[in-house]
């Protein structure tokens, strides 16, 4: 089943899911950690939204991927805003950091190329979870938000830079 377990210490490491990591990739992941540098906050909140997620936590999955999404999509804005340091590009940012999750989302889908599936009414179940009755989301509802999330911190760690900016 592709399982392996290696005991240290009492702790269980379990390297069925994910994807497999290069020799590369694992060289610079004992780089970082052998200098303490710590991922970002959106990441974390991505780990513990899968760790939720296979606990069966659907509801705390959504809240933490929805967490990570916004704080994504607040640094797609903040880098889009970085190539025009203007008091125009000032004002919005400060606008912009009192906006709701789908209006953030509605604001950067005119100016950026987004996630597909990641739109204004896709927020819908995220706000169900937070603001209405405690609504315990599915594990296809969930497992689903985490995707979107995943894919949009994804978007800001994999395009560092060159995020794609529509011109219309």
């Amino acid at each position: 089943n592709g399982e392996h377990h290696f005991p240290f210490g009492g702790v269980h490491f379990n390297f069925a899911d994910g994807a497999p990591v290069t020799a590369d990739e694992m060289g610079r992941i004992v780089d970082l950690a052998g200098r303490s540098v710590m991922p970002p906050t959106e990441q974390l909140l991505l780990r513990d939204s899968r760790a939720a997620l296979a606990r069966g936590q659907y509801r705390r999955s959504v809240v933490d991927a929805g967490t990570a999404m916004e704080m994504s999509l607040y640094e797609i804005l903040e880098e889009i805003c970085s190539t025009d340091r203007s008091p125009i590009a000032d004002q919005y940012l400060r606008l912009a950091s009192k906006w709701t999750l789908g209006k953030l989302i509605e604001n950067l889908a005119n100016v950026c190329q987004l996630p597909p599936g990641l739109a204004p009414e896709a927020v819908r179940l995220r706000n169900q979870v937070v603001h209405k009755t405690a609504y315990e989301p599915t594990e296809e509802e969930a497992t689903e938000w985490l995707k979107l999330a995943t894919a949009t911190a994804e978007l800001v760690s994999s395009t560092a830079g060159t995020l794609p900016i529509s011109k219309t």
